[in-house]
Protein backbone atom coordinates (compact mmCIF):
# COMPACT_ATOMS: atom_id res chain seq x y z
CA UNK A 1 0.00 0.00 0.00
CA UNK A 2 1.19 3.02 -0.70
CA UNK A 3 0.28 6.69 1.44
CA UNK A 4 1.11 9.87 0.93
CA UNK A 5 1.73 12.19 3.46
CA UNK A 6 -1.53 14.41 4.25
CA UNK A 7 -1.94 17.38 1.77
CA UNK A 8 -3.87 19.71 4.29
CA UNK A 9 -3.81 20.22 8.97
CA UNK A 10 -5.62 22.64 9.97
CA UNK A 11 -6.59 23.39 13.39
CA UNK A 12 -8.73 26.14 14.79
CA UNK A 13 -10.67 27.11 18.00
CA UNK A 14 -13.53 29.42 18.23
CA UNK A 15 -16.49 29.66 21.02
CA UNK A 16 -16.17 26.46 22.23
CA UNK A 17 -15.49 24.51 19.60
CA UNK A 18 -12.40 22.90 18.60
CA UNK A 19 -11.46 21.81 15.06
CA UNK A 20 -8.83 19.54 13.19
CA UNK A 21 -8.60 18.20 9.90
CA UNK A 22 -6.01 15.92 7.83
CA UNK A 23 -7.14 15.26 4.13
CA UNK A 24 -4.49 12.84 2.90
CA UNK A 25 -4.39 9.74 0.19
CA UNK A 26 -3.35 6.03 -0.16
CA UNK A 27 -4.07 3.49 -2.16
CA UNK A 28 -5.44 0.36 -1.46
CA UNK A 29 -6.81 -2.54 -2.29
CA UNK A 30 -6.65 -2.99 -6.31
CA UNK A 31 -4.57 -0.09 -6.74
CA UNK A 32 -7.49 2.35 -6.43
CA UNK A 33 -6.37 5.50 -5.08
CA UNK A 34 -8.42 6.79 -2.72
CA UNK A 35 -8.73 10.55 -0.12
CA UNK A 36 -9.61 10.55 3.27
CA UNK A 37 -10.23 13.18 5.88
CA UNK A 38 -10.08 12.22 9.42
CA UNK A 39 -11.80 15.57 11.31
CA UNK A 40 -11.74 15.82 14.77
CA UNK A 41 -14.59 17.96 16.98
CA UNK A 42 -15.73 19.19 20.02
CA UNK A 43 -18.94 21.08 20.52
CA UNK A 44 -20.01 22.65 23.60
CA UNK A 45 -19.89 19.82 26.41
CA UNK A 46 -19.58 16.98 23.55
CA UNK A 47 -16.85 14.13 24.02
CA UNK A 48 -13.64 14.62 21.59
CA UNK A 49 -14.69 12.38 18.76
CA UNK A 50 -12.39 11.59 15.45
CA UNK A 51 -14.23 10.94 12.69
CA UNK A 52 -12.91 9.35 9.00
CA UNK A 53 -14.94 10.15 5.33
CA UNK A 54 -13.56 8.40 2.26
CA UNK A 55 -14.23 8.87 -1.25
CA UNK A 56 -12.34 7.85 -4.58
CA UNK A 57 -9.83 10.15 -5.64
CA UNK A 58 -10.49 9.31 -9.22
CA UNK A 59 -14.22 9.38 -8.89
CA UNK A 60 -17.23 12.45 -9.40
CA UNK A 61 -16.77 15.12 -6.99
CA UNK A 62 -18.40 14.53 -3.64
CA UNK A 63 -22.23 14.96 -3.52
CA UNK A 64 -23.44 17.46 -1.06
CA UNK A 65 -25.15 14.73 1.31
CA UNK A 66 -23.34 12.15 2.49
CA UNK A 67 -24.73 8.54 1.85
CA UNK A 68 -23.83 7.23 4.91
CA UNK A 69 -23.24 8.79 8.43
CA UNK A 70 -19.63 9.57 9.06
CA UNK A 71 -18.21 6.53 11.14
CA UNK A 72 -16.87 7.12 14.54
CA UNK A 73 -13.63 5.83 14.90
CA UNK A 74 -12.33 6.10 18.52
CA UNK A 75 -11.77 8.66 20.93
CA UNK A 76 -8.46 10.47 21.46
CA UNK A 77 -5.39 8.32 21.78
CA UNK A 78 -6.92 5.38 19.81
CA UNK A 79 -4.60 4.07 17.17
CA UNK A 80 -6.32 2.94 13.74
CA UNK A 81 -3.99 2.10 11.14
CA UNK A 82 -4.46 2.87 7.40
CA UNK A 83 -4.34 -0.70 6.19
CA UNK A 84 -7.56 -1.24 8.29
CA UNK A 85 -9.11 1.81 6.29
CA UNK A 86 -9.39 -0.22 3.01
CA UNK A 87 -12.08 -1.57 4.27
CA UNK A 88 -14.11 1.16 3.06
CA UNK A 89 -16.39 0.77 0.38
CA UNK A 90 -16.46 3.09 -2.67
CA UNK A 91 -19.79 4.51 -2.41
CA UNK A 92 -18.92 5.64 0.93
CA UNK A 93 -18.86 9.67 0.41
CA UNK A 94 -19.01 12.27 3.05
CA UNK A 95 -18.45 15.87 1.72
CA UNK A 96 -19.60 17.47 5.09
CA UNK A 97 -17.53 16.68 7.82
CA UNK A 98 -18.80 17.96 10.67
CA UNK A 99 -20.04 16.53 13.68
CA UNK A 100 -23.32 17.74 14.38
CA UNK A 101 -24.09 18.25 18.29
CA UNK A 102 -27.20 16.46 17.56
CA UNK A 103 -27.04 14.86 14.40
CA UNK A 104 -29.74 14.88 11.93
CA UNK A 105 -30.60 11.08 11.15
CA UNK A 106 -33.55 10.71 8.77
CA UNK A 107 -34.24 7.97 6.82
CA UNK A 108 -30.82 6.39 7.60
CA UNK A 109 -28.75 9.59 6.25
CA UNK A 110 -27.00 12.25 8.45
CA UNK A 111 -28.51 15.33 6.82
CA UNK A 112 -26.46 18.69 6.79
CA UNK A 113 -29.53 20.42 4.48
CA UNK A 114 -32.76 20.74 4.08
CA UNK A 115 -34.89 22.34 1.31
CA UNK A 116 -38.03 24.24 1.84
CA UNK A 117 -40.91 24.29 0.31
CA UNK A 118 -42.67 26.94 2.13
CA UNK A 119 -42.62 29.19 -1.30
CA UNK A 120 -44.02 26.48 -3.54
CA UNK A 121 -47.36 28.17 -3.86
CA UNK A 122 -48.85 31.29 -4.72
CA UNK A 123 -49.18 33.51 -1.97
CA UNK A 124 -48.87 36.99 -0.85
CA UNK A 125 -45.69 36.03 0.64
CA UNK A 126 -44.07 34.62 -2.39
CA UNK A 127 -46.21 36.61 -5.39
CA UNK A 128 -48.80 34.77 -7.45
CA UNK A 129 -47.99 36.96 -10.83
CA UNK A 130 -46.02 35.01 -13.67
CA UNK A 131 -42.06 35.54 -13.40
CA UNK A 132 -42.39 35.05 -9.02
CA UNK A 133 -41.00 31.67 -9.85
CA UNK A 134 -44.19 30.21 -7.83
CA UNK A 135 -45.59 28.31 -11.19
CA UNK A 136 -45.67 24.37 -10.33
CA UNK A 137 -43.22 23.65 -13.43
CA UNK A 138 -40.65 25.76 -12.07
CA UNK A 139 -41.04 24.43 -8.70
CA UNK A 140 -40.76 20.85 -10.41
CA UNK A 141 -37.33 21.41 -11.80
CA UNK A 142 -35.59 22.94 -8.38
CA UNK A 143 -37.02 19.42 -6.59
CA UNK A 144 -35.27 17.66 -9.21
CA UNK A 145 -32.40 19.41 -9.74
CA UNK A 146 -31.86 19.20 -5.81
CA UNK A 147 -31.97 15.38 -5.92
CA UNK A 148 -29.70 15.43 -8.81
CA UNK A 149 -27.07 17.33 -6.40
CA UNK A 150 -27.26 15.36 -3.56
CA UNK A 151 -29.94 17.04 -1.20
CA UNK A 152 -32.64 14.54 -1.15
CA UNK A 153 -34.90 16.00 2.24
CA UNK A 154 -37.40 18.18 1.54
CA UNK A 155 -39.64 20.13 4.64
CA UNK A 156 -43.43 21.16 3.89
CA UNK A 157 -46.12 21.80 6.33
CA UNK A 158 -49.92 21.68 5.89
CA UNK A 159 -50.34 25.42 5.78
CA UNK A 160 -47.89 25.85 2.66
CA UNK A 161 -50.62 26.40 0.43
CA UNK A 162 -50.35 23.85 -2.42
CA UNK A 163 -46.58 22.74 -1.33
CA UNK A 164 -47.43 18.87 -0.58
CA UNK A 165 -49.79 18.49 -2.87
CA UNK A 166 -47.15 19.41 -5.84
CA UNK A 167 -44.38 17.16 -3.67
CA UNK A 168 -47.03 14.60 -3.91
CA UNK A 169 -47.21 14.94 -8.04
CA UNK A 170 -43.27 15.49 -7.99
CA UNK A 171 -42.53 12.24 -6.18
CA UNK A 172 -44.82 10.05 -8.32
CA UNK A 173 -42.85 10.76 -11.24
CA UNK A 174 -39.71 9.71 -9.82
CA UNK A 175 -38.79 6.20 -10.37
CA UNK A 176 -39.04 3.59 -7.05
CA UNK A 177 -35.34 3.77 -7.09
CA UNK A 178 -35.38 7.98 -7.02
CA UNK A 179 -38.28 7.72 -4.51
CA UNK A 180 -36.62 5.36 -2.17
CA UNK A 181 -33.77 8.09 -1.80
CA UNK A 182 -36.40 11.05 -1.34
CA UNK A 183 -37.08 12.30 2.94
CA UNK A 184 -40.31 14.12 3.36
CA UNK A 185 -41.18 16.28 6.58
CA UNK A 186 -44.07 18.03 7.40
CA UNK A 187 -46.13 19.63 10.13
CA UNK A 188 -49.26 20.25 11.78
CA UNK A 189 -50.34 23.68 13.57
CA UNK A 190 -52.55 23.38 16.06
CA UNK A 191 -54.88 26.20 16.02
CA UNK A 192 -57.23 27.65 18.86
CA UNK A 193 -60.24 25.21 17.88
CA UNK A 194 -58.07 21.78 17.59
CA UNK A 195 -58.63 20.43 21.11
CA UNK A 196 -57.40 17.19 20.84
CA UNK A 197 -54.26 14.72 20.56
CA UNK A 198 -56.06 13.02 17.79
CA UNK A 199 -56.14 16.20 15.74
CA UNK A 200 -52.42 15.48 15.33
CA UNK A 201 -52.89 11.99 13.56
CA UNK A 202 -56.05 13.31 11.43
CA UNK A 203 -54.22 16.00 10.31
CA UNK A 204 -51.16 13.68 9.63
CA UNK A 205 -53.63 10.85 7.26
CA UNK A 206 -54.36 14.38 5.31
CA UNK A 207 -51.09 15.42 5.05
CA UNK A 208 -50.11 11.58 3.70
CA UNK A 209 -53.31 11.59 1.04
CA UNK A 210 -52.20 14.66 -0.51
CA UNK A 211 -48.63 13.78 -1.08
CA UNK A 212 -49.65 9.61 -1.59
CA UNK A 213 -47.85 8.55 1.18
CA UNK A 214 -48.25 5.41 3.57
CA UNK A 215 -45.32 7.09 6.31
CA UNK A 216 -43.89 10.80 6.84
CA UNK A 217 -40.13 10.67 7.47
CA UNK A 218 -40.65 13.72 9.98
CA UNK A 219 -43.85 14.66 11.23
CA UNK A 220 -43.68 18.11 13.30
CA UNK A 221 -46.04 20.52 15.59
CA UNK A 222 -45.36 24.04 13.27
CA UNK A 223 -45.90 25.88 16.51
CA UNK A 224 -47.15 26.24 20.54
CA UNK A 225 -48.41 29.90 20.82
CA UNK A 226 -51.56 29.86 18.63
CA UNK A 227 -52.64 26.75 20.94
CA UNK A 228 -55.12 26.51 23.95
CA UNK A 229 -53.38 23.43 24.46
CA UNK A 230 -50.88 22.51 26.38
CA UNK A 231 -47.36 21.21 24.30
CA UNK A 232 -47.88 17.77 26.37
CA UNK A 233 -51.61 17.63 24.08
CA UNK A 234 -49.56 17.49 21.25
CA UNK A 235 -46.45 15.72 22.30
CA UNK A 236 -48.71 12.81 22.85
CA UNK A 237 -50.59 13.25 19.68
CA UNK A 238 -47.16 12.60 18.05
CA UNK A 239 -46.34 9.68 19.82
CA UNK A 240 -49.91 8.27 18.74
CA UNK A 241 -48.80 8.94 15.28
CA UNK A 242 -45.19 7.03 16.16
CA UNK A 243 -47.38 4.37 17.74
CA UNK A 244 -49.61 3.98 14.09
CA UNK A 245 -46.59 3.60 12.37
CA UNK A 246 -47.58 6.96 10.24
CA UNK A 247 -44.24 8.66 10.77
CA UNK A 248 -40.83 7.57 11.33
CA UNK A 249 -39.99 10.60 13.62
CA UNK A 250 -41.19 13.24 15.06
CA UNK A 251 -40.12 17.29 16.07
CA UNK A 252 -41.77 20.61 16.69
CA UNK A 253 -40.98 23.88 15.42
CA UNK A 254 -40.43 27.46 17.53
CA UNK A 255 -40.35 25.80 20.72
CA UNK A 256 -38.49 27.20 23.45
CA UNK A 257 -36.14 25.24 26.02
CA UNK A 258 -38.66 24.63 28.39
CA UNK A 259 -41.41 23.44 25.79
CA UNK A 260 -38.39 21.25 24.09
CA UNK A 261 -38.07 19.55 27.48
CA UNK A 262 -41.21 19.02 28.04
CA UNK A 263 -42.14 17.70 25.08
CA UNK A 264 -39.00 15.61 25.47
CA UNK A 265 -40.77 14.22 28.66
CA UNK A 266 -43.97 12.71 27.37
CA UNK A 267 -42.18 11.21 24.69
CA UNK A 268 -39.97 9.47 26.51
CA UNK A 269 -42.53 8.10 28.99
CA UNK A 270 -44.22 7.47 25.72
CA UNK A 271 -41.18 5.19 24.71
CA UNK A 272 -40.07 7.65 21.49
CA UNK A 273 -38.06 10.56 21.13
CA UNK A 274 -37.75 13.87 19.79
CA UNK A 275 -35.81 14.34 16.98
CA UNK A 276 -35.69 18.11 16.27
CA UNK A 277 -36.52 21.52 17.04
CA UNK A 278 -37.08 23.46 14.23
CA UNK A 279 -36.27 27.49 14.66
CA UNK A 280 -35.48 30.83 12.82
CA UNK A 281 -31.81 31.37 12.44
CA UNK A 282 -28.96 33.11 10.60
CA UNK A 283 -26.62 35.08 10.89
CA UNK A 284 -29.86 37.91 10.80
CA UNK A 285 -31.33 36.18 13.54
CA UNK A 286 -28.73 34.53 16.05
CA UNK A 287 -30.83 35.04 19.35
CA UNK A 288 -31.21 30.92 19.44
CA UNK A 289 -27.57 30.79 20.02
CA UNK A 290 -26.57 33.58 21.86
CA UNK A 291 -29.46 32.64 24.31
CA UNK A 292 -28.30 29.06 24.77
CA UNK A 293 -31.34 27.54 22.96
CA UNK A 294 -29.26 25.77 20.45
CA UNK A 295 -26.88 24.52 23.17
CA UNK A 296 -30.32 23.79 25.29
CA UNK A 297 -31.26 21.53 22.46
CA UNK A 298 -28.08 19.73 22.09
CA UNK A 299 -27.89 18.51 25.71
CA UNK A 300 -31.24 17.44 25.28
CA UNK A 301 -30.34 15.07 21.92
CA UNK A 302 -32.18 17.25 19.92
CA UNK A 303 -31.36 18.48 16.62
CA UNK A 304 -31.74 22.02 15.15
CA UNK A 305 -33.20 22.68 11.90
CA UNK A 306 -32.70 26.07 11.00
CA UNK A 307 -35.63 27.73 8.82
CA UNK A 308 -35.35 31.28 7.21
CA UNK A 309 -31.26 30.54 7.10
CA UNK A 310 -30.97 33.41 4.47
CA UNK A 311 -33.48 35.96 6.69
CA UNK A 312 -35.78 35.24 3.82
CA UNK A 313 -33.31 36.38 0.82
CA UNK A 314 -31.58 39.24 2.74
CA UNK A 315 -28.55 37.58 3.48
CA UNK A 316 -28.60 36.91 -0.47
CA UNK A 317 -27.03 40.18 -0.93
CA UNK A 318 -30.24 41.18 -3.57
CA UNK A 319 -30.97 44.53 -4.03
CA UNK A 320 -33.91 46.80 -2.80
CA UNK A 321 -36.17 48.57 -4.37
CA UNK A 322 -35.47 51.65 -2.27
CA UNK A 323 -33.62 53.35 0.33
CA UNK A 324 -36.95 54.07 2.18
CA UNK A 325 -38.00 50.02 1.91
CA UNK A 326 -34.81 49.06 2.51
CA UNK A 327 -34.46 50.59 6.01
CA UNK A 328 -38.18 49.59 6.50
CA UNK A 329 -36.98 46.14 6.29
CA UNK A 330 -33.73 46.57 8.30
CA UNK A 331 -35.71 48.24 10.77
CA UNK A 332 -38.23 45.71 11.45
CA UNK A 333 -35.34 42.96 12.02
CA UNK A 334 -33.87 44.83 14.54
CA UNK A 335 -30.39 45.95 12.82
CA UNK A 336 -29.47 48.99 10.85
CA UNK A 337 -28.49 49.31 7.01
CA UNK A 338 -24.38 49.97 8.11
CA UNK A 339 -24.80 46.43 9.93
CA UNK A 340 -26.37 44.69 7.17
CA UNK A 341 -23.89 46.20 4.44
CA UNK A 342 -20.83 45.28 6.88
CA UNK A 343 -22.09 41.47 7.13
CA UNK A 344 -22.64 41.37 3.27
CA UNK A 345 -19.07 42.31 2.56
CA UNK A 346 -17.96 40.42 4.65
CA UNK A 347 -19.91 37.35 3.10
CA UNK A 348 -18.07 38.21 -0.47
CA UNK A 349 -14.87 38.76 1.57
CA UNK A 350 -15.38 35.20 2.91
CA UNK A 351 -16.70 33.68 -0.16
CA UNK A 352 -13.73 34.33 -2.58
CA UNK A 353 -11.85 32.48 -0.23
CA UNK A 354 -13.65 29.61 -0.88
CA UNK A 355 -13.70 30.01 -4.52
CA UNK A 356 -15.82 32.77 -5.27
CA UNK A 357 -19.05 31.13 -3.14
CA UNK A 358 -22.13 33.63 -3.17
CA UNK A 359 -22.99 35.38 -0.18
CA UNK A 360 -25.99 32.82 0.30
CA UNK A 361 -23.66 30.11 0.38
CA UNK A 362 -21.22 31.23 2.86
CA UNK A 363 -24.38 32.23 5.10
CA UNK A 364 -25.74 28.15 4.81
CA UNK A 365 -22.25 27.31 5.38
CA UNK A 366 -22.06 29.41 8.88
CA UNK A 367 -25.73 27.86 10.17
CA UNK A 368 -23.62 24.02 9.31
CA UNK A 369 -20.78 25.02 11.23
CA UNK A 370 -23.45 26.22 14.42
CA UNK A 371 -24.11 22.63 14.03
CA UNK A 372 -27.58 23.62 12.49
CA UNK A 373 -29.97 21.39 9.47
CA UNK A 374 -30.56 25.04 7.71
CA UNK A 375 -33.86 24.71 5.26
CA UNK A 376 -33.04 26.54 1.99
CA UNK A 377 -35.91 27.52 -0.11
CA UNK A 378 -35.18 27.01 -3.40
CA UNK A 379 -38.12 28.00 -5.89
CA UNK A 380 -36.04 27.18 -9.01
CA UNK A 381 -33.56 24.70 -10.37
CA UNK A 382 -31.01 27.33 -9.80
CA UNK A 383 -31.33 28.09 -6.06
CA UNK A 384 -31.33 24.44 -5.47
CA UNK A 385 -27.75 23.62 -7.24
CA UNK A 386 -26.16 26.46 -5.40
CA UNK A 387 -28.09 25.70 -1.86
CA UNK A 388 -26.25 22.17 -2.34
CA UNK A 389 -22.77 23.07 -3.14
CA UNK A 390 -23.04 25.31 0.12
CA UNK A 391 -23.46 22.10 1.94
CA UNK A 392 -19.59 20.89 0.44
CA UNK A 393 -18.31 24.51 2.15
CA UNK A 394 -16.27 23.82 5.57
CA UNK A 395 -15.57 27.38 6.89
CA UNK A 396 -12.17 28.03 8.77
CA UNK A 397 -12.53 29.37 12.64
CA UNK A 398 -11.78 32.58 11.88
CA UNK A 399 -13.93 33.67 9.43
CA UNK A 400 -17.05 31.60 11.41
CA UNK A 401 -16.17 34.48 14.01
CA UNK A 402 -15.42 36.92 11.76
CA UNK A 403 -18.84 36.19 10.96
CA UNK A 404 -20.35 36.10 14.63
CA UNK A 405 -18.93 39.41 14.87
CA UNK A 406 -21.38 41.06 12.44
CA UNK A 407 -23.89 38.50 13.82
CA UNK A 408 -27.13 40.44 15.43
CA UNK A 409 -29.57 38.51 17.51
CA UNK A 410 -32.88 40.39 16.00
CA UNK A 411 -36.30 40.73 16.89
CA UNK A 412 -39.06 38.25 16.74
CA UNK A 413 -40.58 37.72 13.66
CA UNK A 414 -44.02 36.18 12.44
CA UNK A 415 -47.16 36.02 11.37
CA UNK A 416 -49.15 36.76 13.97
CA UNK A 417 -47.89 38.41 17.78
CA UNK A 418 -46.39 35.06 19.53
CA UNK A 419 -46.04 33.12 16.98
CA UNK A 420 -42.85 31.97 17.22
CA UNK A 421 -43.13 32.23 21.73
CA UNK A 422 -43.23 34.72 24.37
CA UNK A 423 -40.15 33.27 26.00
CA UNK A 424 -38.33 36.62 24.19
CA UNK A 425 -34.77 35.68 25.47
CA UNK A 426 -34.59 32.20 23.77
CA UNK A 427 -36.07 32.84 20.11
Amino acid sequence: MEIQVSTRFDVFATRGVYDARAIGRFRGGGGKLWQVSIAVRRRWSLPLALILAACRADEAPLPAEPSVAPTVLAKPGARRSAKSCTKLQPQVRVAQWALMPAPLNIAGKLRTLCIGTWAWSPSPTWGKEPGTNTDEATNHEAFKAAIDAGITFFDTAEHYGESEERIGRYLSALSAEERSKVAIASKFLPLPYHISSSNVVSHLKASLAKMGLERLDLYQIHGPSVSIRSVETWAHGLADALDQGLCAQVGVSNYNSDQVARTVKVLKERGHRLASNQIEFSLLKRRPETSGLLQKCADMGVAVMAYSPLAMGRLTGKSFKGAETKERVFASGGYSSEQYDALIGKLRQVGEAHGGATPAQIALAWTIAKGTVPIAGAKTAKQARENAAAATIILSGDEVAALDALSVDGQRSGLVPGWQTSKLDEL
